[in-house]
């Protein structure tokens, strides 16, 4: 036998009982497999959270709820470092095309927060129907030359 032949035949034993072929074995480590998701049942309102003292944002979608979508909002941004942090936008989608719930709570599922440089620094959120609509509102409510969209966001 020679020992290129040899070579081949060693390399080949040795990855053949290597751990690196074996298949791991499925273990239940006790976290529970998520569901798969209901679209339909999926929440409508967002919202996004800004401090001007530091700039930091926080935002969420998918609530259920105008105040769970608020609170969350205000925790993320909390969570980025923000100091101050309020709600700066609420907004909401359709869960139905035919729902409506009287309220008199616009159905726009997009919204956007622009800000400004500076010391002063400007800033604007609002909700609108489409993202475009939203970016072009904020930058209007910023009111400065230096405004810039920082977030957006539709639900």
């Amino acid at each position: 036998m020679n020992m290129k032949k040899l070579t081949s035949i060693l390399l080949a034993a040795t990855l053949a009982s290597s751990s690196a072929f074996a298949a791991d074995p499925i273990v239940n480590d006790g976290i529970p497999e998520p569901s798969a998701i209901d679209l339909a049942g999926k929440g409508i309102w967002g919202s996004i959270a800004y401090s001007g003292v530091d700039h930091k944002r926080g935002i969420f979608w998918g609530a259920n709820t105008k105040d769970e979508a608020e609170a969350a909002a205000v925790k993320h941004c909390e969570h980025a470092g923000g100091k101050a942090c309020n709600v700066a936008v609420t907004f909401r989608n359709h869960r139905h095309g035919s729902d409506n719930d009287g309220s008199g709570f616009p159905y726009e599922p997009c919204a956007a927060l622009a800000a400004g440089n500076g010391a002063a620094r400007k800033w604007g959120a609002t909700s609108a129907p489409t993202i475009r609509q939203a970016q072009k509102a904020a930058i209007a409510q910023c009111g400065s030359a230096s405004c810039r969209i920082i977030e957006t966001i539709c639900t």
